[in-house]
């Protein structure tokens, strides 16, 4: 006997709903990827560092020159909302009435303490593929920073690794200066 499975994908509309009548709860670390929503991994204390102490970094450096989104839901594309832990997006007066989207997206950063796996494999390919200019992966269990930058196809042509005492300056943001430490405490 042959048995056929298909699978059932979730666009962000219906995703959104989910949540909006109780079918995901506000306590649900989940996320749509590729029309699946996943399941994210827990928040580790290290994780919580990291976040915070680039949050404020990133904020006291830029101000208003960015909107910066962090740890919460982006929708980027029908079948993609991911909720990456930040997101450093064009400033905009409208964010009330219209969803930042793709073309918003300046920079994205993931912290990977138990994701490293999935922030390194399926994340850098729904990134490119949705042409995020630059993508960075905050490795805190090998104490570096990858960046990803120069989208082409489902991939990233140029993938660097940094470590503390280096620096980085975001394609689309030269005149900043961000030091790797902050990324990983």
């Amino acid at each position: 006997m042959s048995s056929h499975i298909t699978r059932k994908r979730f666009d962000s509309d219906t995703y959104l709903r989910m949540a909006e009548t109780g079918i995901l709860a506000p306590t649900d670390r989940v996320e749509l990827i590729d029309g699946e929503i996943l399941v994210m991994s827990p928040v580790r204390h290290r994780h919580s560092l990291a976040v915070n102490t680039a949050n404020r970094m990133i904020l006291k450096t830029l101000g208003d020159d960015v909107f910066l989104w962090v740890q919460s839901t982006l929708f980027l594309d029908k079948f993609v909302a991911p909720e990456p832990d930040l997101a450093l997006l064009r400033p905009r007066n409208d964010y009330v009435t219209e969803r930042p989207c793709a073309k918003d997206v300046l920079l994205i950063i993931e912290v990977a303490d138990s994701s490293l796996e999935y922030d390194t494999s399926v994340k850098p390919s729904t990134y490119a593929i949705l042409g995020i200019p630059e993508y960075l992966v905050a490795d805190l269990s090998n104490n570096r920073l990858l960046a990803y930058s120069q989208p082409d196809g489902d991939t990233y042509r140029v993938v660097r690794e940094l470590h503390r005492g280096e620096s980085i300056a975001p394609m689309t943001l030269p005149q900043t200066q961000f030091p790797v430490s902050v990324f990983l405490p």
